[in-house]
């Protein structure tokens, strides 16, 4: 299958940089972590999501796509607005729908629908000024939070309060800067505890239940705040270890489970989900639901699968399995032409993600060549050339150069801007190693190329555009039998220099005459 990875990365907030926040959601550590998991069997193509991926991306381009997204741009409120756009796409997707990501967000609402269901939660106060009292039910100490984010965001060391004054600073505080209501709720000074749920329906299994260990100093309390889970040079991050399986009796387990389990089905949680539950005595109080959790190897869900007895590729390939049968998937769902084909001196088969890096030098290179005075600036980088070949080219073919005998992969060649109704195609031609320059390789792709254009896709008119300095590219166009047409001046612009390009053309008479393809060959699809 063809697998999209969708993911984010915050590069500014427009939070207070005192409080020392960066969203949950730079994750290109566990999307490098799920692309080594999955892409003997599929494949995977990391998507860095922008409104500009999301506007572009179809059902076409992929079977499922592994949600990691976390927000969208600056705001990481997004993460419920990613999977509602790719429902309305109609594409499957792991994790939780945007109804449960969105609620889950939203803290206060969560405690609501809990105490309406019976499940333990501690007794909470939504403020929305710093000079509101406080509730006579609620006893100090007490612990603030933002009630709009997750990832501890907004949490710190102050934030338990033990008087009124205390409560009252810090909910300024975090009025000015969070800009949203204020969860205030009653500090449970017991264990913290982490449960991990996969599954859906029937299927559902609680896994072994994590304990988080603090080393702290009497006057720290024991939280998990922003620094000890996410800034690994801090004091809090190195006092701050998990442990699975938790030692609890097996009574408290199995009370634990199930809460978790009652929780996760709740709020209509789907594959994997984590929650956060302090322990005091034998009662479980439910802190929050987090619905696609953090998924890296080191993280809790991880440590909890393997205590399981799952190894992370098992853990992903799960949840991609309880995803795909959850939409009722057995299969890849989009069919495609392999496009694998052997000449004489080639294989050339579809470009996919693992010849990006190759593919990414190429086209840099092409570049420098043509505008010297670039300098060591990549004009192409990973991200854009995704965009250009998974999202943008949807309608493109474009397959790969590798030299039969050695098996060294030399360049590529694709089939640019087909238009059907008029029967027409520009072909684009790249010979990235350059010792194989003048040794027919070239002429041979194009020939192929043209074949495939031609004969297998009834294409009429073939258009090339080659820089007027790159002699080799003019010679292999000529020796195949394409037309000169024109010149267009400065049309091709390299860092604000324009460069003049040849218009060459090719007619399907002209291939079916054997103008093109004379010299002798033989192509297979493999």
């Amino acid at each position: 299958m063809r697998i999209a990875i969708l993911y984010n990365l915050v590069e500014e907030t427009h939070y207070d940089p005192g409080i020392g926040i960066l969203p949950d959601s730079e994750i290109t550590d566990p999307v490098e972590s799920i692309i080594e998991a999955l892409k003997e069997e599929h494949e995977v193509v990391p998507i860095l999501v922008n409104r500009k991926a999301l506007r572009s991306l179809s059902r076409e381009d992929f079977d499922i796509v592994f949600n990691l997204c976390e927000g969208l741009g600056d705001n990481n409120h997004g993460e419920a607005w990613v999977a509602g756009y790719l429902d309305i796409l109609g594409m499957p997707y792991t994790g939780s729908n945007s109804f449960t990501l969105g609620l889950c967000m939203n803290k206060i609402k969560t405690k609501h629908i809990l105490i309406a269901n019976n499940i333990p939660t501690p007794k909470y106060q939504k403020f929305i000024s710093p000079i509101q009292r406080v509730n006579d039910d609620l006893r100090f100490p007490l612990i603030i939070k933002p009630a709009l984010e997750d990832g501890s965001l907004g949490i710190t060391v102050d934030s338990v309060v033990k008087d009124p004054k205390e409560l009252a600073d810090k909910v300024e505080y975090l009025l000015a800067n969070f800009h949203q209501p204020i969860l205030v709720e009653e500090f449970i000074d017991g264990r913290e505890i982490n449960v991990s749920v996969i599954g859906n329906d029937d299927s559902i299994e609680v896994l072994p239940v994590s304990e988080i260990l603090f080393d702290f100093p009497d006057d720290i309390p024991n939280i998990v705040s922003y620094k000890a889970k996410w800034h690994e040079g801090s004091f809090a991050y190195r006092r701050t270890t998990g442990a699975c399986p938790a030692d609890l009796t097996p009574e408290v387990e199995a009370l634990v489970k199930s809460t978790a389990r009652n929780a996760y089905v709740l709020m209509g949680c789907r594959d994997y989900a984590r929650i956060d539950i302090r322990l005091i005595g034998d009662k479980p109080y439910v802190l929050e639901i987090n619905p696609n959790p953090w998924i890296d190897v080191d993280g809790g869900l991880v440590r909890s699968a393997a205590a399981a007895g799952l190894t992370y590729r098992q853990l992903i390939v799960r949840i991609l399995k309880e995803a795909m049968k959850r939409c009722h998937m057995s299969g890849p769902v989009v069919e495609r032409s392999r496009e694998e084909y052997a000449t004489r001196n080639l294989i050339v088969h579809r470009v996919q993600f693992e010849h990006l890096d190759i593919v990414t030098r190429w086209y840099n290179e092409m570049q420098a060549i043509h505008s010297p005075d670039c300098g060591e600036e990549q004009t192409y980088t990973r991200e854009s050339m995704i965009e250009k070949f998974f999202i943008s080219k949807r309608d493109d073919i474009d397959l790969l150069i590798a030299d039969r005998r050695s098996g060294q992969r030399i360049g590529m060649v694709s089939l640019e801007k087909i238009d059907a109704n008029n029967r027409s195609a520009e072909l684009f031609l790249l010979i990235g190693e350059r010792s194989f320059l003048g040794k027919g390789h070239a002429q041979e792709a194009v020939r192929l190329m043209l074949d495939i254009a031609c004969r297998k896709m009834g294409l009429k008119n073939i258009t090339a555009l080659v820089v007027a300095g790159n002699e080799h590219s003019r010679k292999v166009f000529q020796d195949v039998g394409f037309r000169r047409v024109g010149v267009l001046h400065q049309y091709f612009q390299i860092n604000g220099s324009g460069y003049d390009v040849i218009l060459y053309e090719m007619i399907v008479d002209d291939v079916i005459h054997g103008t093109s393809l004379e010299q002798g060959r033989s192509v297979t699809q493999v």
